[in-house]
């Protein structure tokens, strides 16, 4: 039987029906399967020999091509200091991550 359920509204103020229980069952989906964050190169390397198996050209990613790309996002994530989050906790996240890129191996 079909229920109500808050934050499924289409058209503002009509509620789309949605099967009950439907919204628990896709979270244990979700969370069923979680790679083990200590070893990310072997669940990369599963992933990426899934989806060659299925047909998909993997592209590597080149040490310059990283380089353009890390470049870009700092300076990006520079632009949010001050005005999207405040000086003191942007400064506080930016020295907990260098902290926390000292003690990982580059990849």
């Amino acid at each position: 039987m079909p229920s109500e359920a808050p934050g499924t509204s289409g058209e503002r103020g009509q509620a789309l029906p949605i099967q009950r229980g439907q919204g628990m069952a896709r979270g244990r989906r979700v969370g069923a399967v979680r790679p083990d964050p200590d070893e990310p190169e072997t669940v990369d390397a599963d992933s990426i020999a899934a989806m060659e198996k299925r047909g998909l050209k993997v592209q590597k990613l080149t040490p310059a091509a990283a380089a353009e790309f890390r470049a870009a996002a700092d300076t990006l994530t520079a632009t949010m200091r001050g005005g999207m989050v405040p000086a003191d906790v942007f400064d506080a996240a930016m020295a907990a991550r260098t902290a926390f890129r000292k003690t990982k191996k580059p990849s």
